[in-house]
């Protein structure tokens, strides 16, 4: 089947989700919040993700072919599932484009300063509408191929830096204290809620007795490499950590410009650019697969082809305005994202542990 994953391609998917937009702008969003104690932030949410973990992996294991469409069916009634997968359609949709954003800043930035948004669209649609429209599987072997070198890249600007950092001390204890922590924690909800695309493609994971080790190993080599990022970010920057947008790649330059390396940026932008390709993806297929769950198309390629058309049309609208997104995803978006993220995972928990198949089900 092309719509399968085995156990081990969801792992490494797994990995390279929970790198989604945390290696760029947030760390210095956290610091805005609250300081180096934004770090904390970041534990705590990790904490609730890898739980929620522990409990995909115990429901899938108890019921192997179920969908996420069949558990709240079971529950709910078919009409209130597709009101919430019409939601987890927006999540996708509004997180590509995101993505998307920071994506086209970051490279017009660190790679082509005369880039424009129809030049970025035309490089990174094509191929990540094919990855929706070929099926995940595909992609998944092409990850098992560069899973790899992409860690290794992230690795190597962490080595680089703490060898060639004069500081490596620094306290969350300087922070803008409780209240600040429930601001980081609740303004940036929505650049967190890495694992929905598992939840949502639960069916779609092939298990063995090796997946639920695989799992668990690669989300938390993840987990620690975002964290040593936002710890060598704390430690370079110090108190002018907000000013740095570009995580990954600021400490590179940082290092490059004051350390003895020489130029290092094709580390950090090669990473991030393998990172882009498979998390926009993803997000684009669970978007279009939702989309086709609520609406009537006759043919797969359609659902792709609407929200194409709605990713150019907000591209020429908000790509070149990327503080005025920040604002509104961090503003406005607060609740949706805390449903999306909290409530529905908690209700596929609930209704994932008390499946019932009803009697005269097939």
């Amino acid at each position: 089947m092309t719509n399968t994953l085995t156990g081990r391609q969801c792992s490494l998917f797994c990995s390279v989700m929970i790198l989604a937009s945390k290696l760029l702008v947030l760390p210095s969003l956290l610091y805005s919040s609250n300081n180096a104690g934004g770090i904390l932030s970041v534990l705590i949410i990790f904490l609730l993700e890898f739980i929620f973990l522990l409990f995909l992996i115990k429901i899938k294991k108890k019921n192997k072919n179920i969908s996420f469409f069949n558990f709240f069916e079971n529950k709910i009634g078919k009409t209130f599932t597709k009101i919430i997968i019409f939601l987890l359609f927006l999540f996708f949709l509004l997180k590509a484009i995101y993505l998307l954003q920071e994506s086209f800043s970051f490279l017009k930035r660190s790679l082509y300063t005369e880039a424009t948004v129809a030049i970025f669209l035309v490089c990174i649609l094509p191929p990540v509408t094919a990855f929706a429209y070929k099926g995940i599987k595909a992609v998944g072997r092409t990850l098992e191929i560069f899973y790899v070198l992409i860690m290794a890249l992230i690795v190597v600007c962490l080595l680089v830096c703490v060898v060639s950092s004069d500081n490596l001390s620094f306290s969350v204890i300087t922070s803008n204290g409780f209240s600040g922590f429930l601001e980081a924690t609740y303004r940036y909800t929505f650049w967190f809620g890495d694992l929905l695309f598992f939840m949502y493609i639960i069916d779609k994971v092939q298990f063995d007795e090796k997946t639920p080790k695989q799992l668990i190993g690669y989300t938390l080599f993840s987990f620690a490499l975002v964290l040593g990022v936002f710890v060598v970010y704390f430690i370079t920057f110090q108190t002018t950590s907000f000013a740095h947008t570009y995580a990954l790649l600021d400490i590179i330059q940082f290092v490059s410009e004051y350390g003895t390396v020489g130029k290092f940026d094709i580390v950090p932008i090669s990473a991030i650019m393998f990172i882009i390709y498979f998390q926009i993806g993803m997000m684009i297929y669970c978007a279009s697969d939702s989309l086709k769950q609520v609406l009537p198309f006759g043919h797969k390629a359609q659902p792709l082809i609407v929200i194409n058309i709605v990713l150019v049309l907000m591209a020429y609208i908000v790509f070149n305005n990327a503080n005025n997104l920040v604002i509104f995803y961090s503003n406005y978006l607060t609740y949706f994202s805390i449903f999306i993220s909290v409530v529905i995972p908690i209700l596929f928990v609930i209704f994932g542990l008390t499946y019932k198949k009803k009697r005269g089900a097939k």
